[in-house]
């Protein structure tokens, strides 16, 4: 269908051939008049008859003409207006794309009104090819990125602490000491920034390992600790774990607790306001829990994405005679690492690193015991 304008053109080229042959017409008409008549002096010899003709005939080819040639003309503008604005778009277009790849690279929302998630992926595997020179290695190490930090996190945590104390279990206490292997009971608080996406935080305790294994695919769940059998204490009991305290922002929450034989859970509740206000809140808790003293390790990792972690652990009359606490943090930024002087009676050591550590990234702790160093 043609446009409007098209149609309007068409129609003037219509009215003026029109025009043209009424006015040959007249002018014959007057001829013939003009004929009859005498003393006309000069304006006898004007030939208004054949003038007349000729304007005649010329408006009604014209109209022929437009009619014949009316489709082939709109092909031709078409094709004509086509090779301009390839001509056109052929010198724009390296102007266009570099300004449209600018846009993009400076402001994240011009990017964000075209962008889907398969989108985002592909302009992120194909940057890091171009960067790293190698598209293997570029996806797989985008692949490892997204599935820790997009799929298998919820959550952002910023401002982490976590300050540890190991104490040893007295073995009279009635566990069954005969039986029992030595114990150091690990005190821990956590404290962190958070955006929460959740309204419901969980702690739970294990001793089945593929029980286990399916708790770390649980998105709600906060911490999972496996107890293992060997060191006498059923993982449903409150001395292999309990969580001790909660609070957001300074006050308290109230914790719930169900267990039974080989499990225990703890629940806690945030409130109705902290995932619906979408504004950050300190969290915090404390939790005890038992480790075998000549396991001579103990891991400690984020449970999500974090910014910035700092890990204390005291260990002051453990009858430990060298302690390490090992970084497994994956960062281009350098992890600090400090130790309390041999002098001063509470002993302790510790790390502290300003970057972002991945989920399930954080510190291992290893010891010797004193009784396993051999003086001579």
């Amino acid at each position: 269908m043609r446009d409007p304008h098209q149609r309007l053109v068409n129609l003037k080229l219509l009215f003026g051939a029109f025009a043209l042959a009424v006015f040959g017409v007249a002018l014959m008409v007057l001829d013939s008049y003009l004929a009859g008549q005498s003393g006309l002096g000069l304006l006898a010899l004007f030939p208004l008859s054949e003038i007349g003709g000729t304007l005649l005939v010329a408006g009604i080819i014209g109209i022929a003409l437009d009619r014949w040639i009316d489709g082939d003309r709109g092909a031709v503008l078409e094709k004509l207006i086509e090779k301009v604005m390839l001509r056109v778009m052929a010198r724009l277009a390296p102007t266009l794309r570099d300004s449209v790849i600018q846009a993009f690279a400076d402001n994240i929302d011009n990017l964000s009104v075209i962008a889907t998630d398969e989108f985002l992926d592909q302009l992120a595997r194909n940057a890091l090819t171009l960067r790293l020179g190698d598209r293997d290695f570029a996806e797989d190490i985008y692949a490892d990125v997204r599935d820790q930090a997009i799929l298998g996190s919820t959550e952002r945590w910023r401002d982490t602490t976590i300050s540890m104390n190991l104490s040893p279990l007295p073995m009279d206490t009635g566990h069954g000491a005969s039986s029992q292997p030595p114990l150091f009971v690990l005190t821990a608080r956590h404290e962190y920034t958070v955006v929460p996406a959740h309204a419901i935080r969980r702690f739970s305790a294990v001793s089945d390992e593929k029980h286990y294994e399916e708790l770390l695919d649980d998105s709600t769940s906060t911490s999972i600790w496996h107890i293992n059998p060997k060191i006498g204490l059923d993982a449903g009991s409150r001395e292999a774990f309990e969580l001790v305290q909660f609070s957001i922002n300074g006050e308290e929450r109230s914790i719930r607790r169900t267990g039974k034989t080989g499990s225990q859970t703890y629940s806690v509740n945030l409130g109705p306001d902290a995932v619906r206000d979408q504004a950050p809140v300190t969290i915090a808790y404390t939790y005890r829990t038992v480790v075998r003293q000549y396991g001579h390790m103990l891991h400690v990792e984020t449970e999500q994405p974090t910014k910035g972690l700092d890990v204390t652990l005291e260990y002051g009359d453990c009858g430990i005679a060298e302690m390490r606490l090992i970084p497994f943090i994956s960062s281009s930024k350098k992890v600090r690492n400090y130790r309390m002087p041999d002098s001063v009676p509470e002993q302790s050591v510790g790390i502290g690193f300003d970057g972002w550590c991945t989920k399930g990234q954080g510190v291992v702790a290893v010891w010797v015991l004193a009784s396993e160093v051999d003086i001579r």
